[in-house]
């Protein structure tokens, strides 16, 4: 399965830029790296703020693992 993995946006400052969105959806700096920004309740995708990059968004694929897990989760909920 494909997902949303990070949402990359272009920024002039990190800093400022990092207050911003962080209060704006709710998300936290990462104490090590605060170019990313990550849930601070629950599941999402990460925000990683680039002052060199184009906006865009990174896209990652599911393990097989994960893969399977999810189908698994699918045929019990069908079941029930």
């Amino acid at each position: 399965m494909l997902r949303i993995g990070a949402v990359v946006l272009n920024v002039a400052d990190i800093g400022d830029s990092g207050s911003f969105w962080s209060s704006a959806l709710g998300y936290a700096q990462q104490p090590r790296n605060p170019a990313f920004l990550v849930p601070e309740q629950g599941p999402g995708p990460r925000v990683h703020l680039d002052q060199d990059d184009r906006t865009h968004l990174d896209l990652w694929v599911d393990t097989e693992e994960e893969q399977h897990a999810d189908k698994v989760a699918e045929m019990t909920t069908l079941l029930e």
